[in-house]
Order: C-alpha cells, then structure tokens, then sequence
C-alpha cells in the first residue's frame, strides 16, 4: 500500500473511466447462463414478462461495450427468440420493434469482421450481399443466420410491401445457412423455408408440397423434439392444403407430447399453448369439418373411459 499511495488517485480515475465497458465486457458468460435459464423456464407467463426486462440489461451492456460480437450475437439472438416465441401471434407491433432491434445487433455484429457485408445489409444490397456471403467462413453460420431470422421475422411481422421487398436478401442468407449446416438451431432453416413455401401463392413462388417437405424435414432433425415446426405445418400447410385431418393430427401430437429438454422447455410450453388455441378454432379454418364419431360403447367401455381420465388427470 505504501508503494501504490501515491498512485491511488490515478488508478480510482483510471479505473471508474472503464469500469463499465470492463464489466460488460465479462458479462458473455453470464448472459449465456441467462439465455439458457429463460430458455429452460417451465413458465410462459413467468418468462413473458421477466424477457423486457432481461433485453433492457443486455441493451445497457452493449452501450458500455458496443463493438462486443458475443453480446451483439447473443442480443440479436435474445430478442428475436422472444419475439418469434411469444409476440407474434399476439402483438405483431411489438414483435416487429423486437425483431428490428435484433436485426440491427446481428448486423453491428456481421460488421466487425466482414465489414463490406454489414454495409451491404444495411444499404438491402440484394447483389452485393450475395457476392459478399461468398467470403464468410462456416464459423461465422451463427452471425449469418440470426441476421436472416431477425430480418425475416421483421418483415413478417410488418407485412407490408416496404418491408417484403427485402425477402430476397434473407431468403439468400438461409439458403447460405442450409448449405452449410442444415441442422443448425434445431432446424431452423428447414422451417423458414416450410413456412416460406406454405405461406405464398403460386403467383409469388408459394409450393405446398416444398412447403411440407421443408417441415418434415426440420421434424425430422429434432426427431419430433421441437414442437414448433409441427404448429407452423398445422397453421400454414395444412391449412392452406385444406386438409382438416392433418391439421388436427399435428395438433393433438404437440398437446400430448412428452419432451423435456431445457433448451427447447419454454418455446415448447408456448407450442403446446398454441396448439390447443388452434385445435378449439379448427372450425375457423375448416368449416364443414365434423368430429370423426365416437367409438361404438362395448361392455368395457365405461372402466376404459375412466382410466383414460385418469390418466389424463
């Protein structure tokens, strides 16, 4: 202490200028402990309403640490998992302001090191950002892909003309993604491209039986895991395709299915959650849809009704 008296004053200046920056910049391991908590929360109410919360400290990080890749990847990442999982069927300006604000730290974060691919993602280069893709290495998928599912959701979220004239730039970057690692986030590409196909007509590129290929193929790499891809099948191809039975099929799977992996828990409750608000509107989308009758009564009926309920209980 007798050596550093002198030089106190200095090191307290010194050390309260970088204090912040230095704590944000430490901050990378525990906001990927946060991520996985939210992620593997039981409670949607509980984690609708602490996710705000949780974004606006990741926020006041990266404005005492704005050039960190990790917290901008894993910003850009936080804010469009909690819009796609819990405003976009509920609140689509909302989800619309969180999927601009992840698309903005997933292209701060795609600048740091390919710095002509962020300035073509901002100016919506369509050209430049296909040229520009084919110089970024594998290990940069991650700055890739939540670049192209933040700017996805957004423009699903706004749909308007404005917004759907940059289609072609995200639909360039999954492409980008798939080619290079089809399995990525449980699939995600495969299900953009389900829902993509699903959702357009004819006359813009739509293709119902590309659209279900996509989906039983990111079904497929979770082995039913992920509840997700099968409402966004239900809710798009199978309604579009008019097929009733399909749609009821891949509902009732997701309500009874048994998954409980941390990482997918919360985005799965909030599947099962939409999947029985979909079942009791199935009339909505099928109008002359009719219950199949119900199971001739035989002598045992009545003790093999009860031990379902049971069970159901």
């Amino acid at each position: 202490m007798r050596f550093y008296g002198p030089f106190l004053p200095m090191l307290i200046l010194l050390t309260g200028c970088v204090t912040p920056r230095f704590i944000a910049n430490n901050m990378t391991d525990s906001v990927r402990d946060i991520k996985s908590a939210f992620f593997a929360e039981n409670s949607p109410q509980h984690a609708m309403a602490a996710g705000p919360g949780l974004l606006m400290q990741l926020d006041g990080f990266l404005v005492s640490a704005p050039d960190n890749g990790e917290l901008l990847l894993l910003a850009a990442e936080m804010n469009c998992s909690y819009a796609m999982t819990f405003l976009d069927t509920r609140d689509r300006q909302w989800a619309a302001s969180q999927y601009a604000k992840g698309r903005g730290y997933a292209i701060r974060n795609v600048k740091l090191e390919y710095t002509e691919l962020g300035d073509a993602l901002e100016a919506a280069d369509e050209a430049e950002v296909v040229r520009q893709l084919e110089e970024v290495d594998k290990e940069h998928l991650p700055d890739v892909f939540w670049t192209a599912l933040c700017w996805g959701g957004y423009i699903n979220a706004r749909m308007d003309a404005e917004t759907a004239a940059d289609l072609p730039i995200v639909e360039s970057l999954i492409a980008w993604t798939v080619a290079h690692d089809p399995e990525y986030y449980h699939g995600a590409g495969h299900l953009f491209y389900g829902m993509l196909f699903s959702s357009r007509s004819k006359l813009l590129g739509g293709d119902l039986e590309k659209g279900r290929e996509h989906f039983e193929k990111a079904i497929e790499i979770t082995s039913g895991n992920f509840l997700l891809p099968k409402v966004m099948f239900a809710r798009t191809y199978a309604v579009n395709k008019q097929d009733a039975e399909l749609y009821v099929k891949l509902l009732n799977e997701v309500v009874d299915a048994d998954v409980d992996l941390p990482e997918l828990r919360i985005a799965n409750r909030v599947a099962v959650a939409d999947a029985r608000e979909l079942l009791e509107r199935v009339g909505d989308f099928f109008p002359a849809w009719q219950e199949p009758a119900e199971p001739v009564d035989d002598g045992d009926s009545f003790i093999e009704d009860e031990a379902e309920d049971l069970d159901l209980d």
